[in-house]
């Protein structure tokens, strides 16, 4: 919809899409109509295949546009030309043609091999670790910890198009964004990741805990130690931590500084 360009999309509730017999015949209910608001549409429906590459050949197509395939082997009317997707089964689902890629793989790996093909049906089932977040105990205030999303119940959300995610209170949001250490604020909050970084052990962070805060009550940078590394700048969250300019223009050996260790230190001292 729209006048001239594209304004929406209007969308009529389905009811059904097959019919008593099994057929592809869509039923709509024209008192159910919505328009979803954009400024454009892309249509990606694939109904059907482009079969110009089997004229000619052996391999036979259906009177519905499909390749004719043994279901058990997933082979054509030619063994050594397989097939998989919606060119075997027409209009389905992104996932179930990449399942039926996975299968024929398989089919094809051991038609190669000399192995028999028709045998099992071939189900890849994932198998992925189970995520394990932070120990909980280390987090004493609940306000700290994630806040989970609000959702609509799955009950009121059924056969409508109503937004899934409802979003955060202003408070829980604030909450959330507080917890993010990724700030660029130039401010040190204490994490001790620099000092966890330093291969020399040359920064030493001390500081007090408290509601929602981290207070720094001591930085200390052993000059003698460091090897000017820069892995301390690279594990800073808040970017607080700068290599300067002057030692980007002194010597790597520590017998041939151009600048004193005053001056180096300055920054800190400040």
């Amino acid at each position: 919809v729209g006048d001239g360009k594209v304004e929406g999309l209007e969308v009529v509730c389905c009811v059904s899409v097959f019919d008593e017999q099994g057929r592809f015949n869509p039923r709509f209910d024209e008192g159910k109509v919505q328009v979803i608001k954009g400024d454009m549409v892309i249509f990606a429906i694939g109904q059907y295949g482009d079969m110009s590459f089997a004229e000619g050949s052996s391999v036979e197509v259906d009177e519905r546009g499909r390749l004719v395939l043994n279901p058990e082997t997933l082979q054509t009317t030619v063994p050594n030309v397989f097939a998989c997707g919606e060119i075997t089964t027409g209009p389905s689902t992104a996932i179930r043609s990449i399942g039926t890629g996975h299968e024929v793989a398989e089919k094809v790996h051991r038609f190669l091999r000399g192995k028999k093909i028709n045998s099992e049906r071939v189900i890849y089932t994932g198998v992925y670790p189970k995520p394990v977040g932070p120990p909980m105990e280390f987090i004493k205030e609940p306000e700290r910890r994630r806040h989970h999303m609000p959702k609509l119940k799955p009950a009121e959300r059924k056969n409508n198009f109503k937004q899934i995610e409802l979003g955060y209170s202003e408070k829980h949001a604030l909450e959330e964004a507080m917890r993010c250490l990724q700030c660029d604020s130039m401010a040190c909050i204490g994490c001790r990741f620099c000092a966890r970084a330093c291969p020399d052990f040359c920064i030493n962070v001390e500081r007090k805990e408290a509601r929602l805060n981290k207070f720094v009550v001591k930085w200390d940078y052993d000059m003698e130690k460091c090897c000017f590394c820069g892995l301390c700048e690279s594990a800073c969250p808040t970017k607080t931590l700068r290599m300067s300019q002057e030692f980007k223009n002194s010597s790597y050996d520590r017998a041939t500084f151009s600048l004193d260790k005053d001056f180096m230190l300055r920054m800190i001292k400040k």
